[in-house]
């Protein structure tokens, strides 16, 4: 499963990836998204920013699993808009910050602190 959609991270990256992270391929994901949701597939340093441009609604929810610092730091671009892109708090899941393999010297931690 894993690299199923875009491969491994760049070489050098540090993480705390887990190879049981990944278990829902594109094509699951694809199939559970309701008729207001859009699957964007691609590298997120090159999505996060088309999507801020075609951000119409205000942002109230970020969910980031994205597994890797360079993933999520990319990621992070999303709050680059305007203020009023944006309710005036957003609330942000990452998910892989709570386990013993996850640290602020790694991984998505270590790109939001």
């Amino acid at each position: 499963m894993f690299g199923e959609v875009l491969g491994p991270p760049a070489p050098g990256t540090l993480n705390s990836f887990s190879h049981n992270d990944a278990k829902l391929g594109a094509g699951t994901i694809a199939t559970a998204s309701r008729d207001r949701t859009e699957l964007v597939i691609g590298d997120v340093a090159n999505t996060a920013p088309e999507l801020l441009k075609r951000l119409v609604a205000h942002s109230g929810f970020v969910v980031l699993d994205l597994d890797y610092y360079s993933s999520t730091k990319a990621a992070m671009s999303i709050f680059e808009g305007q203020p009023d892109q944006y309710l005036p708090i957003v609330p942000i899941y990452v998910a892989d910050i709570y386990s013993d393999l996850h640290n602020s010297c790694c991984g998505e931690l270590l790109a939001i602190v």
